[in-house]
């Protein structure tokens, strides 16, 4: 469809007819919404701009057919999106099936289109649409949406007048008025009908900050501002980029009111405190932990179901301990958990060598299919559920000694605790781990002069034996120094012999 554009701007006399012709030949997929390069052309009919939420900041969508393939919504970051059933009545899109459940599943509000072909019955185009959707639309379901940009060789009388037949059977056979999703200036050129104001306009316009919109409308409710190129947008990726004009809580009252998530989360409770007050752990040390949440979305918890490291997602964390599923993943659940009911997810918190304060965050996820805090599920919120978790030191061993009594040995301190001084003159008894020991007067252990230490009995019979040891360290030190002046005796007697 660029072509369309290009040819345009270099006033080429093709008409908008050929070229699509030209494109549907080429499509070997069918033909998918793209009348958003109609912006970069003219018209001879008077279109009118009209500015709407930021196109970058408005609940964002997507719109898809088999020209994606297996389409990864988990990766989309959108809030609605649609998927294609057909080009016309004879080319159904493979991957409108599994594109329709994968957005219900993920909790993504969605929506089907058909490209529609004037050229082909419009009755037939419209029951295969309500077919395909299942008939009425429920909760979640955002309105059906025609994709007009294609002439099939028709008038524009013709085109407005299938268009309406196609209005009117989907509409009752789904229960929601339904989309028209064109290009202002085809519009204006080729159906030339501004009756239709009574139905939400899904505007498509690449490159504009605000698209234009066609006679009989007054205001656009979705506009297709990018064709996934980033010549068109900042955000590309390759799909067709949405908007929607108004807010979220509009957007879910668009697709029927209140849509409960697949998955979601309730905090409920946990073993360690709240993160303004920190949970103090030793280097090294290992602590139980658990965390409490209640099943609030629609669908069981399973083994799939786990808690999950953020700020950012998957970050290794500091914490992660050798019974953890991965460095990444806490815990998971065992079993099935039922919609309202609890689970308790336990591990253990495993602390680094190095002391600081730490910030630990965790989510809750469904492995390979969604986090909870992505939109359209449930939560908690990535930085919701978060341990603040301050590490010392661990403590040395031992403690000093206590100083020793009079005559006496000091006695040895005990782990983490100071030994006492010794009383009287007696030795220090020992410390008790944490505590303070004092000395005894009367008892103790008194080191001999070669170094050993002799035990000492108290009462009357200990100060008996301190005179007893008295008089023996008296008597060995007169016999010493006896024997050193002996020793000097004959030297003198030598220098004075005759």
């Amino acid at each position: 469809m660029a072509i369309v554009s290009v040819l345009r701007a270099a006033g080429a006399g093709f008409s908008v007819l050929t070229l699509l012709a030209l494109a549907s030949c080429t499509d070997g997929e069918g033909a998918s919404a793209s009348a958003g390069y109609d912006e970069l052309g003219s018209t001879s009919e008077a279109v009118t701009k009209k500015c709407g939420v930021d196109k970058y900041q408005g609940p964002q969508g997507a719109d898809v057919s088999s020209w994606q393939g297996d389409f990864d919504w988990s990766k989309a970051g959108v809030t609605f999106g649609y998927a294609r059933i057909s080009d016309g009545a004879n080319y159904i899109d493979k991957w409108f099936e599994s594109n329709w459940k994968e957005m219900k599943d993920r909790g993504i509000l969605r929506g089907a289109y058909q490209y529609f072909e004037p050229g082909q019955d419009a009755t037939a185009q419209a029951n295969l649409m309500v077919q395909k959707v299942g008939g009425k639309l429920g909760a979640g379901d955002l309105p059906c949406m025609i994709d007009v940009e294609a002439t099939g060789g028709q008038s524009p009388a013709t085109i407005a007048a299938k268009i309406k037949t196609w209005i009117k059977i989907v509409e009752a056979g789904t229960g929601k008025k339904p989309i028209i999703y064109t290009g202002a200036y085809f519009w204006q050129d080729h159906v030339k009908d501004s009756s239709f104001g009574g139905y939400p306009l899904w505007i498509a316009a690449y490159g504009p900050s605000c698209p234009s919109i066609p006679d009989g409308w007054t205001d656009w409710t979705f506009w297709q501002y990018c064709d996934g190129q980033t010549q068109y947008c900042s955000n590309g990726k390759g799909f067709d980029r949405d908007v929607f004009n108004g807010t979220a809580a509009e957007l879910k009252a668009l697709a029927g009111g209140s849509v409960a998530p697949i998955y979601g989360a309730s905090f409920v409770e946990q073993s360690f405190p709240m993160a303004v007050t920190a949970l103090k752990m030793k280097a090294g040390e290992t602590l139980a932990a658990h965390i409490t949440l209640k099943n609030t979305g629609t669908k069981p918890w399973d083994a799939k179901t786990r808690l999950g490291t953020t700020e950012p997602r998957d970050r290794a964390s500091a914490f992660a301990d050798s019974s953890w599923i991965a460095a990444n993943r806490p815990a998971g659940v065992t079993g099935t958990v039922a919609p309202g009911g609890t689970y308790k997810f336990e591990f253990k918190l495993h602390a680094p060598s190095k002391p600081g304060v730490y910030d630990e965050y965790f989510g809750v996820l469904e492995e390979g299919v969604t986090w909870f805090s992505d939109q359209g599920q449930g939560g908690p919120p990535d930085n919701q559920l978060q341990a603040k978790i301050e590490v010392v030191a661990a403590e040395g061993t031992g403690g000093a000694a206590g100083a020793a009594g009079g005559g006496g040995q000091a006695g040895a301190a005990g782990s983490g605790g100071a030994a006492g001084a010794a009383g009287g003159s007696g030795g220090t008894g020992s410390a008790a781990t944490g505590g303070t020991a004092g000395g005894s007067a009367d008892s103790g252990t008194e080191p001999d002069d070669t170094g050993c230490s002799c035990s000492v009995p108290s009462g009357r019979s200990g100060r008996a034996a301190w005179w007893l040891v008295s008089l023996v360290a008296l008597a060995v030190f007169r016999r010493r120094a006896g024997s050193a002046r002996a020793a000097q005796t004959p030297v003198a007697r030598r220098g004075t012999a005759p």
